[in-house]
């Protein structure tokens, strides 16, 4: 199968915009297509094209892409962070450390995909730019403040995330990490960047 052909089937079947949050409507159409998962397999992920699993990892929606996985998807780095999986991650980047620059779909950074501390770790260690932004968006900070984790908030602020940085379009014009975390009444994070001298 050539990539033209995987583009156009996984296209035809509508599999990409499924793939943001609707589990039930993407087991439907994988289950009526299985010739999707070589379709899938043949994309090449290093574009920033959206593909379903691009697509399920920028929204974090974890249970799509462990289905996908499920029926025989290959694992890239960017669903591996989305999956917060650490030894995927940390093997992938022994093999090929440049990946750690590597973004998903809408040119997301990886940093903007992960969950947890141990994952943000592995990138940072690794190189990856604890002040990122996504050309139209947010930066890591955004992101956990956005997550509700006052864990990962704490750890990026100690590796020198900027509690001052503005997002940039879309719901996030202009706005601090403080403002994200109240906007989302993630008051425990706000009143930790708060205290910190965060100011919306």
């Amino acid at each position: 199968m050539t990539e033209q052909e995987a583009k156009s089937m996984v296209s035809k079947a509508r599999l990409t915009p499924a793939a943001h949050d609707d589990l039930p409507q993407v087991k439907r159409i994988m289950t009526k297509n299985p010739e999707l998962v070589d379709a899938m397999n043949t994309l090449r992920r290093d574009t920033g094209a959206e593909t379903p699993m691009a697509a399920a990892a920028h929204m974090r929606s974890t249970d799509i892409l462990r289905y996908f996985v499920s029926q025989g998807v290959e694992v890239d780095i960017v669903m591996a962070c989305a999956l917060d999986d650490a030894d995927c991650i940390a093997r992938i980047l022994a093999e090929s450390p440049e990946q750690v620059h590597r973004c998903g779909s809408h040119g997301i950074p990886l940093l903007l995909h992960v969950g947890t501390v141990q994952t943000a770790e592995i990138l940072l260690n690794a190189g990856a730019d604890v002040n990122s932004v996504k050309e139209k968006r947010r930066g890591p900070l955004h992101h956990a403040a956005h997550l509700g984790s006052l864990e990962l908030s704490a750890f990026l602020i100690s590796r020198g995330a900027s509690i001052s940085q503005l997002g940039i379009g879309s719901d996030f014009d202009d706005q601090t990490p403080l403002a994200i975390a109240e906007c989302r009444g993630h008051h425990h994070i706000a009143d930790y960047l708060r205290a910190r001298g965060a100011t919306i």
